[in-house]
């Protein structure tokens, strides 16, 4: 390395070089693979914390014991499914809002995620039933009358219309799956894992099950976080565009990776639990105690269920 007249060291040539300008297109405007991966991986992680995050704070739902919100939440979506009116749905649905109002949770955010995906999809599905041709009734919008067609050698119906029958059970349907939606989305949000599994414990649900699911989940966080490492370590040493065989390599190599080291770490984790005295059940240190807000919270529950049964049966 050259030294100017000051005596420090210069920069060798190749390093004063400036780099040409590449063209941007709209294939290099678009994320990578591997940074697309991180970024949905890093998505889960974030929701993972979320929800965490919400059962921390002091709301309605975080103060009531988990055993009474799981009873309860699981008697309003089968209410849900039941009642006849649509009045009582729309109340339920109103319902699902206030309890994450009170709950401290962002209720225009999630509603909208809630309500504009799996709802919104079973309503599409449920299109093809609110015509005549599958679900008979009174006409509620005409699309065609007394008109002959035959595609194919089928003759097609002479009357083609939405029936009101139809439109009905499909709005049903919509707001059956998007109240239930709502109401298992506030549950989770609002409890930590270990409370509401072992409030699943509590009610007769069996150990081995409830194992199973919480060791399924964390596994998952946990095979995430390693992916994450992963694809960002390959991204450091990563230049340009990789080619589609390239990313084919890439998910395949992934793969086997994280699948040896799964393998590794349930033998560890095995052994780590053996060692402190595992015997085929879950020992929780935490104990969950009814209070006077869990008994008014629950009553309130019931007469609600009760009253929309009730109130749907006369409106239907």
């Amino acid at each position: 390395m050259e030294r100017n007249k000051l005596n420090r060291p210069e920069l060798p040539n190749w390093m004063k070089i400036q780099p040409a300008q590449t063209v941007t297109t709209k294939k290099s405007k678009q994320l990578s693979f591997i940074r697309k991966t991180i970024n949905n991986i890093r998505l889960a992680l974030v929701e993972d914390r979320t929800s965490e995050y919400f059962a921390q704070q002091h709301g309605l739902l975080q103060s009531i014991d988990p055993r009474v919100k799981v009873i309860t939440i699981m008697g309003l979506i089968i209410t849900a499914g039941l009642t006849r009116s649509l009045a009582m749905l729309v109340v339920l649905a109103l319902i699902g809002g206030v309890l994450m109002r009170f709950s401290r949770l962002p209720v225009i955010k999630m509603q909208l995620k809630i309500w504009g995906f799996i709802p919104l999809i079973t309503l599409l599905a449920a299109i093809p039933g609110m015509f005549n041709v599958i679900n008979d009734g009174s006409p509620l919008l005409m699309l065609y009358d007394n008109y002959h067609v035959a595609f194919m050698g089928v003759k097609l119906p002479q009357q083609l219309f939405i029936s009101a029958q139809g439109f009905k059970s499909a709005i049903f349907l919509f707001l059956r799956v998007g109240i239930s939606l709502s109401l298992g989305f506030t549950l989770i949000m609002t409890t930590h894992l270990n409370q509401l599994l072992k409030s699943l414990r509590v009610l007769g649900i069996p150990a081995l099950f409830v194992m199973i699911i919480e060791m399924t989940y964390r596994y998952i966080i946990l095979l995430l976080g390693l992916s994450l490492d992963l694809f960002e370590a390959r991204k450091v040493r990563t230049v340009g565009n990789l080619s589609v065989s390239s990313r084919r390599l890439l998910v395949g190599s992934s793969i086997a990776v994280l699948f040896s080291k799964s393998m590794m770490l349930s033998e560890e984790i095995y052994q780590a639990m053996t060692a402190r005295g595992y015997t085929g059940e879950q020992v929780s240190s935490e104990y969950l105690l009814l209070q006077w807000k869990d008994w008014v919270f629950a009553a309130s529950a019931i007469f609600l269920t009760v009253g929309i049964i009730i109130g749907g049966s006369f409106i239907g």
